[in-house]
């Protein structure tokens, strides 16, 4: 609806003004008629000289002001301008010299060519802006067959001429008289387009219908300056006067919020200056107060973690005297971050480094913001309670070592007392089964002393062992061994103390010799102390199996068994000195040194260990011999 009413606005004029603008044109007329005595052909020519320049004028200043209203409709104006300048020239000469056919010739094919040219600009704006409605093209075709019919005499002239004076008669009370009337759709807006570019275009093209007489002549020639005139006051106002009035009133409108805003800019600014005062007077309390805090404090960049501010405290916590010492250093030039459990987000364990000593620290982050470039960090010295922890620590360490060493005395006492003992009776059962001559009791009580005497001999080599590997005097003796003869030698030697535990030994190899670089000693100690352990915790009717498995480039030598086994907990230390599980606490079986020993062995040897065990289902150990050893 706005759209219209602009359209309708830009091509409106008022009637008292038309009614001023032709009582104007009437005394200009007669002024000029009297200037050159009523002469026709002077003052037609005059005419048609103000005709072009206004013409000429109005297309020079339009041209700067057409494109505020960025609409194609306003492209007809330049047609209809430069058609009504071709109409004034060429139609004048044909009534000059009504014998000139080459220039009534030239009108009649302009004529053609213009209806071409504006029936193809019709389309083209049609085709862009998907509007079908050709009411105007088809309005001006049928004119212009109208001017080639007259032109060519096929009616009379005279009824034409009167027909289109009443026509624009009419055009001119429904435009100019009666254009409060119009309502806003867009067919009478459209209709009253096509009415408004008639009216000219009917009074300049029948400038060459002739003859007429004189004062017919001389009153076409009034209503023409009428219309003209009319007309250039109209686009005058409209096209130049109204645009840039417009225009003003818009930049105005402009200013005016330009000045309000200008206004709103200058209360913040005052605002934003008293906001930074008083962050100034904020910022220098805050500073003051850090710097007088008993506790140490720094402030440090995020981007680059170099110091930005430290206090008095931080200073002699570091034994820094001058703060420009401290200030633009890397934050690990004189703290350590230490990744500890106790840490959490915003606290960590540190080490402070000064010039005479390190201290324990805790490095409190106060920040919680994370978006921020820079970060405060209470120092709080916690030297004295680490120190203290560490004392703790170690006078509880060297308590269990205590308790470890008598737990570890008391059982070495009983493992050297049981076997003796029970040597010492069998010795004695001996005696009185020699005297009887009972053979069969005699092995039994032999096959006694045997298992005792190995528990010794495994007993007394582990603590030398120990004592050895403590000092780092154990070396192995290397020599080429057949591993597979050796560990069946153990085994056999260890069936009968299997037996009379109602124990099954078997033992498997994929071969018969398998010739490794080893120490013969410390192999049958490894044997001999997996294979009794297994005894030891390998309950009646249980079964030990003995695997040697010669691959490409190592040996695997298993013992596994279905004893009791070993908690996940219990296996990760098994391997270290003095270890013992719950079982072994309870029954006091072992010392707790017989798999640090093993596992040493095998080190010493260039070989590995490892354990598998689950709790009730028994466990296997598996030492790995590499063959790259053979020969040296």
């Amino acid at each position: 609806m706005d759209n219209y009413r602009r359209k309708i606005n830009i091509i409106s004029i008022d009637g008292k003004n038309i009614l001023k603008i032709c009582l104007a044109t009437l005394v200009v007329y007669f002024l000029v008629n009297s200037i050159f005595k009523w002469k026709f052909d002077q003052v037609i020519t005059t005419f048609r000289i103000y005709y072009l320049v206004g013409m000429i004028i109005f297309s020079i200043l339009s041209k700067q002001v057409f494109h505020l209203y960025n609409h194609n409709k306003y492209n007809y104006i330049y047609m209809y301008i430069y058609c009504l300048v071709y109409v004034i020239l060429f139609g004048h000469s044909i009534q000059l010299a009504p014998d000139n056919s080459y220039s009534a010739e030239i009108l009649t094919n302009f004529i053609i060519l213009f209806e071409l040219y504006f029936g193809f600009k019709t389309i083209e704006y049609n085709h862009k802006t998907e509007d079908k409605r050709y009411i105007i093209y088809i309005i001006l075709k049928i004119f212009c067959i109208l001017t080639l019919v007259l032109y060519y005499r096929i009616f009379n002239i005279v009824s034409i001429i009167s027909f289109l004076s009443c026509i624009e008669c009419f055009l001119i009370y429904k435009i100019f008289i009666n254009n409060d009337s119009k309502s806003y759709n867009p067919f009478n807006i459209n209709t009253y387009l096509v009415l408004v570019a008639l009216i000219p275009i009917t009074s300049f093209f029948s400038l060459f219908m002739y003859p007429l007489n004189g004062a017919i002549l001389r009153l076409r020639e009034l209503v023409l300056l009428s219309v003209f005139n009319i007309f250039f006051s109209m686009f005058f106002k409209n096209f130049m006067r109204n645009p840039y009035k417009e225009l003003a009133e818009s930049l105005n409108k402009k200013n005016k919020i330009l000045d309000e805003l200008s206004e709103d800019i200058f209360i913040k600014n005052k605002e934003l200056e008293t906001s930074i005062l008083n962050l100034k007077n904020k910022e220098y309390l805050y500073e003051t107060f850090f710097r007088f805090m008993p506790h140490p404090i720094i402030l440090i960049s995020l981007e680059n973690n170099r110091i930005l501010f430290a206090n008095k405290a931080f200073l002699n916590l570091v034994d820094v005297r001058n703060v420009r010492d401290v200030i633009n250093k890397k934050i690990n030039t004189y703290i350590h971050f230490v990744k500890s459990s106790s840490d959490t987000d915003l606290t960590f364990n540190a080490i402070l480094s000064s010039k005479t000593e390190e201290r324990f620290v805790n490095a409190k982050f106060l920040s919680i913001y994370k978006d921020k470039m820079e970060d405060l960090i209470l120092i709080e010295d916690n030297t004295s309670k680490v120190l203290t922890e560490e004392i703790k620590k170690e006078v509880e360490s060297r308590m269990v070592e205590e308790r470890i060493r008598t737990e570890f005395l008391s059982s070495i006492s009983h493992d050297l007392k049981t076997p003796i003992n029970v040597i010492y009776s069998s010795i004695q059962v001996q005696r009185i089964y020699t005297n009887k001559n009972d053979i069969k009791s005699l092995e039994k009580y032999n096959s006694i002393s045997k298992m005792n005497c190995i528990s010794l001999i495994k007993l007394t080599n582990n603590l030398i062992d120990m004592s050895k590997i403590n000092s780092n005097f154990l070396m192995p003796n290397l020599e080429e061994i057949n591993v597979v003869e050796t560990t069946e030698d153990i085994v056999t030697s260890l069936v009968d103390y299997a037996q009379n535990n109602s124990i099954e030994i078997i033992f498997n190899t994929n071969t018969e010799e398998s010739y490794l670089n080893l120490d013969y000693e410390f192999l049958q100690r490894i044997i001999l102390n997996l294979i009794s352990n297994s005894i030891k915790f390998t309950p009646v009717g249980g079964k030990i199996i003995i695997d040697i498995l010669d691959e490409e480039d190592k040996v695997k030598i298993s013992i596994m068994d279905n004893g009791s086994g070993m908690t996940e907990d219990f296996i990760k230390d098994a391997f270290c000195k003095y270890s013992m599980d719950k079982y072994s606490r309870k029954t006091k079986k072992g010392t707790g040194i017989g798999l640090f020993v093993v596992k040493k062995l095998v080190e010493l040897q260039s070989g590995t260990i490892e354990i598998k065990s689950k709790l009730d289902e028994g466990t296997k150990i598996t030492i790995i011999f590499p063959k790259e050893k053979l020969g040296e």
